[in-house]
């Protein structure tokens, strides 16, 4: 198992992992499974039914970090982070996120938030969000991109995102809008 990745005030004792070997990866994807297929009934593109996994080639690139709370055996939270070198967006991340409006910024990408059902309104979700914004700050990024389901854009606001595009973006998880929060007004 990965060791954990100290979050800021221990976020009431919630630990917050990498998933680093292939096992905890695997559990991610299980995770996710459980949560956007069997308990809220999206239907996504891409999904590994035969062995209830979903995985995007977004999480093998490189800069990727897989966070987790909870162990491999019973994941509560999760969110996926992807750093990118101004000059280094693939171009479906410049189509996604309109790039062109922060040249040459240094950007991250924070994807598959989530939080099992059980967990939601508790400590799990803010652990992961505080960690992400360390990793971000400590790797340079200035700023954090994210998309969201038009339901979530309160919950996103409230980790600090704003909208900045007036147009939805087809994702194969449904219409989203496009977030972003500066990273330099996290603090670690």
């Amino acid at each position: 198992m990965s060791a954990p990745v100290t979050n800021r005030r221990g976020v009431d004792r919630v630990t917050v992992r990498r998933a680093e070997t292939d096992d905890e990866r695997q559990a991610v994807y299980r995770f996710r499974y459980h949560t956007y297929v069997e308990e809220l009934g999206k239907r996504i593109d891409g999904v590994d039914h035969d062995r209830r996994r979903l995985y995007d080639e977004e999480d093998e690139a490189p800069g990727t970090v897989l966070l987790y709370t909870g162990s491999p055996g019973e994941i509560t939270g999760t969110l996926r982070i992807t750093t990118y070198a101004a000059t280094a967006v693939p171009d479906q991340g410049r189509q996604r996120y309109a790039t062109d409006l922060f040249t040459g910024a240094a950007f991250a990408e924070s994807a598959r938030l989530m939080v099992a059902k059980t967990c939601r309104g508790g400590a799990a979700l803010a652990a992961l969000a505080r960690t992400a914004y360390r990793h971000i700050t400590a790797t340079g990024n200035e700023l954090t991109l994210a998309y969201c389901a038009p339901g979530l854009v309160a919950l996103y606001r409230r980790l600090g995102y704003r909208p900045y595009r007036a147009d939805l973006i087809p994702t194969p998880d449904g219409l989203r809008i496009a977030s972003r929060v500066s990273s330099t007004r996290c603090h670690s």
